[in-house]
């Protein structure tokens, strides 16, 4: 069962660097921050995560919900795709100050990250439909 699973990860989740998981079945959706102490079970909206925490109000992250909310009423692999796939860095006003330094935040405040010694490793779309069944496309990228 999921609340067991979660309970299991949330005891381990020390033995790994910061991640976010989401588990779920075809009624239910939960999210579990390796940060936070309890998983979140997700009602029906509209979430975006990067990096951080669920719906860290990042300009990437903002703008990617707002693309995604565009195209949801006719959701298809290749336009979601399209979304992640957006090298548009944030104006430097809009930066937020993690502490990494500005060249560092401009770099990361895109949605599609490509540099040299980090970046975008896989984008994936999952849609998964009233019936069960489910479409997905991924992509994977190089160094």
């Amino acid at each position: 069962p999921i609340d067991d699973y979660l309970a299991d990860v949330n005891g381990r989740s020390i033995e790994y660097a910061g991640f976010n998981l989401l588990v779920g079945t075809r009624d239910e959706l939960w999210h579990y921050n390796a940060n936070d102490t309890e998983p979140t079970l997700l009602k029906a909206d509209v979430y975006g995560l990067a990096n951080a925490g669920l719906d860290t109000p990042w300009p990437k992250l903002v703008k990617a919900k707002a693309a995604f909310s565009a195209v949801l009423e006719n959701p298809e692999p290749e336009a979601l795709l399209g979304i992640l796939s957006d090298p548009q860095t944030a104006p430097f006003a809009e930066l937020p100050d993690t502490g990494i330094g500005l060249a560092t935040e401009s770099l990361l405040s895109s949605v599609f990250i490509a540099s040299p010694s980090y970046g975008t490793r896989a984008s994936t779309a999952l849609i998964v439909n009233a019936d069960g069944t489910r479409r997905m496309l991924e992509r994977s990228f190089g160094p």
